[in-house]
Order: structure tokens, then sequence, then C-alpha cells
């Protein structure tokens, strides 16, 4: 590489590095991550029909040391720039993000860039045909808009339908936001009843923020630090974003016994674990007071906290100065709420609740709550995320559905708190699949695996489900208890399967669904042709190639039915069950089991032997024992593990020894646990016999320890002189014999010296 361009990739190095410190000015969150890498090609396939030429930003990793120039740097951030603000709809997350990028282009880079001497430009973001982003312009004028096109009479008739799909985005199953389609298909979209215009009016991409007085105050204390510096000229808050790493700072994690970070704090903000404006403050003062006990007074880190904690306070007291009044707008007053009462019946955040639908009172609209307000007048609201059924959605004629199955919508939609007519419960496929709800149901139970895309007609498959509930009860877990087997589905036809019309071919546009009422799922959906998915692996379509054991497809021969898919406990449950059923039919004489006897037990002895008290000695022997009078050993039937306290278990020294590996004994870490220590006979009650409770410190300890201890007393361990216990007690391996040897003899030829 020549000087030239080693000088030239250092400064688009650091321009590229910048970008990973762009943050979000709503949310305060990086951006970046949006642009890392391009969506998944069987997640978003129409991402890769729309878009020509994705890029992203681990692609520009890989080139910026060989651009011939910076304006191909240029080009293919604003590519960046370009694929997201033309795939995503103008409001959403994912759209913000790309014009904060865009901004951070024309603003940082290239000035920086013309300083350098560098003649650079900013990209037309025209439509793009070929496979470059454009033609460039002169840093500082504008590029001309691009001309009008004529449409006839047959596009304008077509365009009223597309503009009817402007709305908001949807949230992501995934993470924070999702991709969406933000053009339409070039076909007529004609339906009967209602337009999609009314539909849309009511159409809401995610939930409304509603802060109480106090979180917005948080917020806004927070906000104000967002751009301070600390006496260095750094952020403030640069030191305090995210905890140390374990592996470069363990011993932070041993100093400090309450880590938290701005991370965590903006966490429980989001999730609404913050009752009041004190526990906010506590966390922020926990957090600069770990940073003080950590680090020293001259330390940067030191110095930022005191920086931190002044303008914090300025800021704090300037919200708490603030009557209530002034955070919130007259003209929409909304008072969140937690939870409320409709006819005798609480609900709460996070509840599955089914709405009245009034396209049909027989199919209520499956939903879950994200917010609950009351406004001004008295009168309460709900926005609920919709769940839609098969019937509701649009889809390819082959598609298979499970019975109860519904979908997640990308639809947030407002209601009065009178359309709630009861509970419900929606179960994620892959829990159900593996167990049954351990709790009382309190509604009917549906079933969800995919997340349905109204924009696109696509189903994706939720891989997280945790990603799809209110932030307020993604940390609560709901009990299922666990099946010895998989459960078998049976899927069944599209019941939208005689809607194909008559002339369907694989290349028919995919039509829009029916809407009725405007606040309400669509009164029907709609199908569509296509040929066979050879991607599908989860049993989609009725004429896919493969499809998972578990799925019995409604041709499937009847033998299908009687298939089991073991849990990886089934064996050994079965065969444990199998074993007890035996002892039920056949039971064994007294003393004797009916399991099967190990291959390698000892023959047995006719008689007990007599045990004799004998001196032991101050270590761990190996014990004498009675073999038992039966020739068999009894093996619990049902596994102990989970239920194992107060069971004598072996050290982990011992456990070395008894295994024969004595490498195990220098290398191994310390367990807290060890191998379930069985007998071969009954215990015998000796009464003479006095046993101590056992010490906590092992006798031969594989941990570090203090040297000093071991000069110090210590009164638990006074047992051990105490004669014919029965038991060696805590006793400290010393130094060897060899070592005392040299050090007294050290210690001889120092005094000889010194005569």
């Amino acid at each position: 590489m020549s000087k030239e361009l080693s000088v030239q990739a250092k400064k688009i190095k650091q321009l590229f590095d910048d970008i990973f410190k762009i943050r979000d000015t709503l949310t305060g969150q990086e951006i970046y991550f949006i642009f890392n890498t391009v969506p998944d090609k069987k997640l978003y396939p129409d991402y890769f029909q729309i878009i020509n030429t994705p890029t992203s930003l681990n692609s520009i990793k890989k080139r910026y040391a060989t651009y011939p120039s910076p304006n191909d740097f240029i080009k293919d951030v604003a590519q960046i720039v370009w694929n997201a603000k033309t795939y995503n709809q103008t409001g959403s997350d994912v759209y913000r993000f790309a014009e904060q990028l865009d901004t951070y282009l024309k603003e940082t880079v290239i000035p920086k860039l013309s300083k350098s001497g560098y003649d650079v430009g900013y990209p037309d973001l025209t439509p793009i045909t070929q496979h470059f982003a454009g033609t460039l312009y002169p840093y500082g004028t504008v590029p001309p808009a691009p001309a009008a096109p004529v449409l006839s009479a047959a596009s304008v008739d077509e365009l009223s339908f597309q503009n009817t799909r402007q709305g908001t985005p949807m949230t992501n199953d995934e993470g924070s936001v999702i991709l969406e389609d933000a053009t339409d298909h070039d076909y007529s979209r004609r339906s009967r009843g209602s337009t999609a215009a009314d539909h849309s009016a009511f159409k809401r991409g995610r939930p409304p923020v509603i802060d109480k007085p106090f979180e917005q105050r948080i917020k806004n204390s927070l906000k104000a630090l967002k751009k301070e510096r600390d006496r260095n000229n750094n952020l403030v808050t640069s030191f305090f974003e995210k905890l140390p790493d374990k592996r470069d700072f363990p011993e932070y994690f041993n100093v400090i016994a309450s880590p938290i970070s701005l991370d965590e704090i903006r966490k429980k903000i989001k999730q609404r674990k913050y009752k009041d404006v004190i526990g906010f403050i506590e966390d922020i003062n926990l957090m600069l007071g770990n940073a003080k006990v950590f680090n020293e007074d001259t330390s940067p880190v030191y110095q930022q906290a005191l920086d931190f904690e002044r303008m914090f306070r300025s800021a704090i007291d300037e919200e708490l100065a603030r009557p209530d009044s002034e955070y919130i707008q007259s003209d929409s007053l909304r008072i969140p709420l937690d939870r409320l009462e409709v006819n005798g019946i609480e609900y709460k955040i996070g509840d599955w609740v089914l709405i009245s639908n009034p396209n049909d009172a027989n199919k209520p609209t499956v939903a879950q709550l994200f917010r609950i307000w009351e406004t001004e007048k008295g009168q309460r609201w709900i926005n609920a995320c919709w769940y839609l059924r098969p019937e509701q959605t649009v889809h390819r004629v082959d598609r298979l559905f499970l019975e109860n199955e519904v979908f997640k919508s990308g639809q947030y939609r407002d209601h009065p708190c009178e359309e709630i007519i009861g509970h419900c419960f929606v179960s994620f496929f892959t829990r159900y699949q593996r167990g049954t709800p351990a709790f009382q149901l309190k509604g009917p139970m549906f079933i969800c695996e995919f997340r349905y895309n109204d924009n696109d007609k696509n189903f994706n498959k939720i891989r997280t489900w945790k990603a799809c509930l209110p932030d307020e009860v993604r940390d609560q877990e709901d009990l299922y208890t666990p099946l010895p087997n998989m459960r078998i589905f049976t899927k069944h036809e599209s019941p939208l399967k005689k809607l194909l019309p008559a002339n369907a071919h694989l290349d028919m546009p995919i039509p829009e669904p029916v809407y009725a009422a405007p606040n309400a799922p669509p009164l029907h959906g709609a199908v569509y042709l296509r040929g066979v998915d050879e991607s599908d692996d989860l049993g989609q379509y009725a004429n896919s190639p493969t499809f998972p054991k578990y799925i019995i497809r409604p041709n499937d021969p009847p033998s299908n039915e009687d298939r089991i898919i073991p849990t990886p406990q089934t064996n050994v449950i079965k065969q444990q069950l199998k074993k007890v059923a035996d002892l039920s039919q056949s039971p064994a004489p007294l003393g004797v089991s009916g399991f099967p006897v190990p291959p390698q037990m000892p023959a047995a002895v006719p008689q007990i032997q007599v045990q004799h008290f004998a001196h032991q000695p101050v270590y761990h022997a190996t014990p004498s024992y009675a073999p038992p009078t039966a020739s068999t050993s009894f093996t619990l039937p049902i596994s102990i593990n989970q239920n194992s306290s107060g069971v004598l278990r072996m050290d982990a020294t011992n456990n070395a020894r008894r295994i024969g590996n004595n490498s195990i004994v220098q290398t191994a870490p310390v367990v807290t646990e060890g191998p379930l220590i069985w007998f071969r006979s009954a215990s015998l009650n000796i009464q003479n016999r006095f046993i101590p409770d056992m010490p906590k410190t092992q006798l031969n300890r594989i941990a570090k320890r203090d040297l000093e201890d071991d000069y110090e007393e210590n009164e638990d361990d006074d047992f051990v002189t105490r004669p014919g216990n029965g038991i060696a007690g805590s006793v400290r391996l010393g130094h060897s014999a060899a070592y005392i040897a040299h050090k007294l003899r050290k210690l001889n030829e120092q005094g000889a010296d010194q005569e």
C-alpha cells in the first residue's frame, strides 16, 4: 500500500469508528447495530427483491483500507442510508436511525475529508438501478429533485390504494424494531367492504409512550447529561455507560458488591421498575459511589464521577422544581395505570385478553395489554397488540395451521376498556411443545409460533418470545410442567382455501384482506398460489418436501399419529416407571429389591459381620462396611438429583483418589457438592458414639488459602484433639518434613554465624 493510501485509510478508519459512537437522539441507544449486517434472507426475502445493492457496516469494514478514494467510502455509507430509508416506513425507528447516520455523513464525514484536501461530495440518493450510489454532487450543494413521473389514469387509481398503507412501523419480536416494506406491488388492491384507509386511520405500529410525571423527570435528567462534558472534555457519561469487562477487571466484582451502570439503569427505566424518583437517584448514587470506591482520587474515572454528580444534581433539582402540570398536555391528558377493573375482573399490563370484534362476535380479537391509561374525563383506555387468527391473514393456499393457532401482528390498537370481554392465554409454541402450563387458565388458550407482517404478508418464526412481550413483564416466566414426550401436532388446511380464484396461477399478485369495521381485524383474509418451497423445514406448507417429525399433515397416514418424540429424560423415566410397575405386579421378598444386580457386585456374605471400634487416625481412611444379606442392590426409581439436600457427599479430593486420577487433586477447582456416597448396608445406631457436625472446611483443600490463618486459633476446630470422637475433623496440611528440616538447618547455620 502506498503512503498516500495508508494516510487515507487511517482517516477513513477514524470516521468509520465514530459511527459506532452515534446514539439515537430520542432513546440514547447506539444505532450501529441496525446497520451492522444486512437483514436475514430467510426472514426478509422481499428485502433483496426491493434493494438492489445490500450493504452493511461489516462490508465497509472489510473494504475501507482498499478504497481508491474517500468518495467510495461515502457512497457505501450513503447506500446504507438509502437502503434503510427505502425499505422502512417514514417515522419508524430504523428510518430515524438512517437519518441520523445521514446527518453524520453530511455534517461530519464530508466536511472533515474536505478540510483534509480530498475532493468529495454527497451521492445522489435517487432510485438505484446499477451497483453504484448515483452521481456525486459537490459538498454544500443540494442534489436536484427527481422529476415527477407521468401517471396514467390506471396508475392513479392504483396509487389511491397504495397510499392507504402509510402508517407507523412494527416493533421487532427479535429486538427493538423490525424492517418493513415501505413499497407496494404494482397491481391494484381493491377490497370489498370498507377501504384500507379506514383501517389505517386507527393503525398504530407501536404502543404509545405514556409516562407519569416522575418518569418524565427521570428521562429528562438523563437526557440533560447526554451531551455534557467533564473537565477533560470527555462525555461525562463515557465511563459509566457499561460495567467493566469481567475478563479485564475481575477484581472490580470482588470489591464492588452491587455493580450497576447506566445500561442497567436505562433498562430499569424502560421496564418501569422505578416507582418514584428516589429509587432512580439511589441507583445513580450507587453507580457513582462504586466508581469512587474502586478508583483512586486522582484517576480520570474518579474525577468524572465528581463532574457527573455535580451535573446530575443540577439536572434533577431542576426537574423536581417543575410542577406536574408542566409534564401533562392539557389537550390529551393521559394518566397511566398499571391495572384496571372491568365487570369485576382485574386486568394488568401483560395480561392476555379477548376484545370484542365488531366483524364477528363469535371470534373476539386475541390481544395482549401493553398500556392502560385514564383520560381527564375518567375514560379508561387500553393499548393492545393484536394476535390474528388464520382466517384474518393473507397466506399461501397450501399453508397449514395448528388448532387455535394465532399470529403476532404489528398492530398495536387503542380500545375503550369496555371492549374487553375476558381473559385468555397465548402459549409460545416451543414451550407448549415440551410442557403444559402449570397454572389455572382463566380463559381459552391459543398457540403462537409465527409473527405476521401485514405489509408484505410474510410469516416469520419467532425466535425470542420475551421480545414479543411488554417491557414490564419480560422478566416474568410462565411456569410449565415438563412432558416426558414432545407433543405431536396435527395441522389443518387453510380455512380460506375456497377463496382461491379459479384462474389462479403461480405468479398471481398477492391479494389484500377484506376490511369491515375500522378498528378491528380484517373481516377475512385471502389466499394465493405459489410453487413448492424447497427451503421450508418448519412444516408450514402441505407440499413441502421435508417436515418435522412432530407435525402430522392432513394427508399423512394414520400410523404417523403413533409417533413419540422423546425428550432427553424420556427413556430414563420410562425405564424407571416400568421397573416400578414390575415391582407392583410381583412383589419381591422383604429386604430384596426387584431391580437388576450391577455386573460387578461382590458376592453376598451369608452372615452379618460384627463391626468393631477401632482407633481412627487423623485422616479419611476407607471405611469398613458390612455387605448386604441379599445379592441385590436397590436403585431409586426416581432421580433424586433435584432433591438431595442433606445427603452425604464425598469431597472432591477423596473423589479424585477414588477414581485413581491424582492430577485432579492438583488441578481441579473447588466444588461445593461431590458425588453421593452410597452404603451397601443399613445404618447402625451406636449409642456410645458422639459425632459432631461436619465442618465446612474440607480436609484436603484445593483452593488457595491465606498462610496467616494457619497461625490463628480457631475454636471451631478444637474437637480435632478430642479423643474417641470417631472423626478426623478439620486438619490443615502443613509444611513437609523435608521443608521443616531445611528451615531448621538454616536457622542453625544463622545461629552459628552469629556466634
